[in-house]
């Protein structure tokens, strides 16, 4: 359970009990000053604190973050985000978990995160994965997910498949009846899924992604991958044609060396990686027998990747359908927690477990995969 918590400490004692954590003096100097407070103080300072509805808390592991998202179920069913937490991901590759340990500590950190930004001491979170869409066929990736989050002293609620957390963050219940491709563009990998009548026709994973961008400029234009990353983000750009002829980019390196490179280039290079991602896709949805012309909500881009400027012209071009750049629907996003479509993943999550909560007698599990609570 998620409940409302003023006291640090304790939520660095429980952590420790999984996994070493840091912060530990902060903690305790944090509860020897709470002491001070008479019983009367404490109380009416965390009922003021608390929030007035139900706490749900989604967990992305990523190939390049791993993001938590802390929700507030509303009276009259809204979400409200109360805040997010993020640490860099190790032992994670293309969404699967390769070094136990390292990315349970990841988790943790986020998780640790996510508790001090919003107060709220988090016992149970809900997973997106990468798996079959069947309880019979849970893969070990899976189980090593849940383990990691076992480790650090969270439960796992309800699991369910990326693809559909990323539909079901962007997508009204008009779109998904109308038909739509939603893509989602991470890291380290690429997903889809495509839905229509409010049923999921297919859905794949590409395990090329944002960083493969990257290291194709660190090569091609022989800077740092630091340097391509914040090129990538800063200037990057898909669309033929978009950069005037002869312009130049001056980058720093991380050693002070400055280097001027073609930015028609650079577009080139990002142009031809996702050119590739998407042919990918777009052949493996063929073969599900899915027109695209049915699909007449379009696609539908998120994830960190679909950043890139241009991305959406490109995406209709390849794939023939008006294709849009996707934002987060019914959910309120406050001063603290930006909207971004990195978090879509995240945010899914968080709608799903609201419905969940909402019908809990709904045995229909469009969406969800259920497992036991722990993992042996």
């Amino acid at each position: 359970m998620n409940t409302p918590e003023s006291s640090l400490a304790r939520r660095g004692f429980l952590r420790m009990a999984g996994i070493a954590g840091v912060g530990l003096g902060f903690n305790l100097q944090r509860c020897i000053a709470g002491a001070s407070l008479s019983r009367a103080d404490a109380a009416e300072a965390k009922a003021a604190m608390m929030p007035s509805g139900e706490i749900i808390v989604g967990l992305d592991i990523g190939t390049s973050k791993v993001r938590v998202l802390v929700g507030e179920r509303q009276f009259d069913d809204t979400m409200k985000v109360l805040g997010v937490g993020r640490a860099r991901s190790f032992g994670i590759l293309s969404g699967e978990v390769v070094d136990s340990e390292a990315a349970a500590e990841c988790v943790r950190e986020a998780l640790m995160d996510a508790e001090m930004k919003t107060d709220v001491m988090i016992g149970e979170t809900h997973l997106a994965v990468f798996g079959a869409p069947d309880i019979h066929r849970v893969g070990g990736r899976i189980k090593h997910c849940v383990r990691c989050v076992n480790a650090v002293g969270v439960e796992v609620g309800d699991i369910a498949l990326r693809p559909l957390t990323s539909a079901r963050a962007v997508l009204d219940s008009d779109q998904e009846k109308l038909g739509a491709l939603v893509i989602d563009m991470g890291a380290g990998t690429t997903s889809y899924i495509v839905l229509a009548d409010n049923q999921f026709k297919g859905w794949g994973v590409c395990d090329l992604g944002g960083d493969h961008i990257t290291n194709d400029l660190s090569r091609g234009l022989r800077i740092s991958m630091a340097s391509a990353e914040r090129l990538k983000r800063e200037e990057g750009s898909v669309w033929p044609g978009s950069a005037m002829p002869g312009g130049r980019i001056v980058i720093e390196e991380p050693d002070g060396v400055c280097k001027e490179v073609e930015r028609e280039t650079l577009y080139s290079i990002i142009r031809c990686r996702v050119r590739e991602i998407f042919d990918r896709m777009k052949a493996h949805i063929e073969t599900k027998e899915v027109r695209f012309d049915s699909l007449a909500a379009g696609v539908h881009l998120t994830g960190g990747g679909s950043m890139l400027r241009g991305i959406d012209g490109f995406a209709q071009d390849v794939f023939g359908i008006p294709a849009h750049l996707a934002r987060a629907k019914g959910i309120n996003w406050g001063a603290s927690a930006p909207e971004s479509p990195e978090y879509s993943c995240a945010t899914g999550l968080l709608k799903l477990g609201a419905i969940r909560r909402a019908n809990p007698g709904d045995t229909r599990r469009r969406y969800f995969l259920v497992i036991p609570k722990r993992e042996a």
